[in-house]
């Protein structure tokens, strides 16, 4: 007979996981509603491990031609696990391209990624 019960704690985990970054993008959507300045984006990043991670970001400005920092939640697909990120980089018309310290929740390691994001 086959044993299930190591797919109910990883379902346990997987929403652990998820519960968690619900929470952190509701705070960060409340703190961009509390400042107008407050850009917020979709990303997508390539780390040092060659994994493409996408999520959404918040950014430090709104305006373009600037330097701004960026704070977000990755999801990678390749190890299938989420990371937060924070990082700076340079603001276009609609577009970010910067680079972002991570620490995948899994694998419990940091990474840097080069990241582009759509504002």
């Amino acid at each position: 007979m086959t044993d299930f019960n190591h797919l109910q704690i990883e379902g346990d985990y997987i929403l652990k996981k998820i519960t968690i970054i619900a929470a952190i993008m509701t705070s960060m959507v409340a703190a961009s509603t509390a400042s107008a300045e407050v850009g917020i984006g979709l990303a997508l990043s390539l780390n040092t491990k060659g994994e493409v991670g996408a999520g959404p970001r918040l950014f430090t400005s709104k305006r373009s031609d600037r330097f701004v920092g960026s704070v977000g939640v990755n999801y990678n697909f390749m190890s299938k696990d989420f990371e937060p990120v924070a990082g700076i980089g340079y603001a276009l018309d609609n577009t970010f391209i910067g680079a972002e310290a991570s620490y995948r929740l899994k694998q419990k390691d940091f990474n840097v990624n080069g990241t582009f994001a759509v504002r």
